[in-house]
């Protein structure tokens, strides 16, 4: 889903491998070693020994966390997601907190999850045993497959609350969400954990609209198009010919849908031919005329007429569609401390199918890594000026230009967990990292730079049928799908809950370098084609 995310943009891919996207890598030059901590063992495992003080997500915090991963969207648009319910189980890396032995996590879910990929995520914890994490672990489902929000489904389970309260124990408790919407509050309130800060008052700084005038307002470089909410389609039409009276060299635009996820809110259009000696309403009224009755996406046969009816109701923009060489969609999250600090804690390549989001590699490029980091840092401060507290993310697009320099531009803030979370959270955690600033890099407690690739579109058929104890069984069979705790290194899977039905997980590939990444991703591919012989 996410996000993440929603632009028309060309990907940095440079080819397509069984059916999933390659990146190109970048060098990566890390300093041998930053710091001497170390690792000792106690009863066979490993003990993690602080790399920095705390930041926005340390296993050494001691708290209880409670995950509540509801998907917030349009359902008109959410329903098209294949295995939407399962993107739920994302937030699953949360159980590696659990490394710490003093943490406790309620992981609530609309359905039940597999106990076998309890088992597994749980066995790739190597400072504390698996029974031990296992116990201060409370897997919460409520059986409950409608696209309600899960917040909604918790919440009004009184049986359900009450558990959850009387498991956790610690004064510091958190709550992880997707996006803290009056659902999550309410839920937290109920519960005795604190409310995140990005209020349904500000929420709004998260839609596409709000997000351009954050940006005009921090001087962040953005496209051109308009700033407030269009809910018609004359007012569209009337917006994209004022682009063209603006620019007439523009010959795309992108309408997008306020509240748009994974790009499936986004629709490029192609002016007709506008000519100067037309008068203003003679050009409003060949745009109208065209909008209406051309293809939306001619590979698929989906047209306008499905998806204006949109706009109306949930209100759009119109923005210039960049088109330049080899452009890339890279991303930079952020968290926003209680003192109005804020804390960069990645930069990311976004892997897109036109404007779909399926997946991400880390670090971004290195030529705009620092400007990201900037551009992210001014749009936080005028978040957190407004009294905004949390995790979010900013989204933009990069290119060379002549001079060699990079043109970046932000294209939209997400005021909420994303696509990149996830596999962050999961190297992060695994690999025991802190994330330098300085170098944009995750470095672990051995000074080594940590890196990935990772996807939640990881489709593979001949899985279709298949128990996910089954393809767990080839993990455990096969090294090259297995994460290995002594290196820090390996692949971790995520969304198994949609393998059955959709032959469709998700895998974040954890390595020392871009490089390595990348080739372990196609390593993975390749090993999971072979097994179809085995499948049948």
């Amino acid at each position: 889903m996410d996000s993440d995310l929603q632009v028309a943009r060309r990907s940095s891919r440079s080819e397509s491998f069984d059916g999933q996207v390659k990146l190109r890598t970048d060098s990566f030059d890390v300093q041998s070693k930053l710091r001497s901590d170390s690792v000792s063992s106690v009863d066979g495992q490993s003990k993690f020994v602080s790399a920095t003080p705390d930041t926005w997500l340390s296993v050494n915090t001691c708290q209880d966390v409670v995950a509540v991963n509801s998907l917030h969207g349009d359902e008109d648009i959410l329903k098209h997601i294949p295995g939407l319910l399962h993107y739920e189980s994302r937030m699953l890396w949360i159980l590696f907190l659990l490394n710490n032995p003093k943490n406790r996590v309620v992981f609530t879910s609309a359905l039940k999850i597999d106990e076998a990929i309890v088992d597994y995520l749980l066995g790739l914890l190597a400072s504390v045993k698996k029974e031990d994490a296992r116990n201060r672990l409370l897997m919460v489902a409520c059986e409950d497959d409608s696209l309600r929000l899960l917040a909604n489904k918790v919440a009004e389970n009184t049986n359900l609350v009450s558990q959850i309260r009387d498991f956790l124990v610690q004064a510091k408790r958190t709550m992880r969400v997707f996006f803290w919407s009056q659902s999550e509050q309410v839920l937290a309130k109920e519960i005795g954990v604190p409310c995140g800060h990005f209020s349904n008052e500000l929420s709004w700084l998260g839609t596409k609209a709000g997000s351009r005038q954050i940006f005009k307002q921090a001087n962040v470089q953005h496209p051109r198009g308009n700033y407030e909410l269009l809910t018609s389609i004359e007012s569209v039409s009337e917006e994209i010919v004022k682009l063209w009276e603006m620019d007439n060299s523009i010959v795309k635009v992108v309408v997008k849908l306020n509240d748009g996820v994974s790009g499936k809110g986004n629709a490029i259009f192609k002016l007709p031919a506008l000519a100067a000696d037309m008068a203003g309403q003679e050009r409003v009224n060949l745009v109208f005329k065209a909008l209406h009755s051309d293809l939306l996406d001619p590979t698929s046969g989906d047209k306008w007429d499905e998806f204006l009816p949109l706009v109306a109701a949930n209100g759009a923009i119109v923005e210039e569609f960049l088109n330049a060489v080899d452009i890339s969609s890279p991303s930079c999250q952020a968290f926003i401390h209680a003192d109005g600090s804020v804390e960069i804690i990645a930069t990311h390549e976004q892997i897109l199918d036109g404007q779909v989001y399926l997946g991400c590699r880390f670090p971004s490029a290195a030529g705009y890594r620092t400007e990201l980091q900037r551009l992210t840092r001014k749009v936080g401060a005028l978040l957190a000026a407004k009294g905004g507290q949390d995790l979010f993310s900013v989204d933009y697009m990069a290119y060379l230009k002549a001079d060699g320099s990079y043109c970046v531009n932000a294209i939209e803030i997400n005021l909420r967990s994303g696509g990149t979370t996830h596999p962050y959270g999961t190297t992060k955690l695994l690999t025991q990292a802190y994330y330098d600033e300085a170098m944009a890099s995750l470095v672990d407690p051995t000074g080594t730079a940590k890196c990935y690739m990772a996807t939640d579109n990881l489709v593979k058929p001949h899985f279709i049928g298949a128990e996910i104890s089954t393809f767990l069984g080839f993990v455990a069979q096969y090294s090259e799908l297995q994460f290995h705790k002594d290196t820090r290194t390996g692949p971790v899977f995520h969304l198994l809950g949609a393998l059955p039905k959709h032959g469709k997980m998700g895998v974040t590939c954890i390595a020392d370098s871009p490089q390595a990444a990348e080739e372990m991703f196609e390593k993975v591919n390749q090993t999971l084609d072979s097994l179809q012989i085995i499948l049948g």
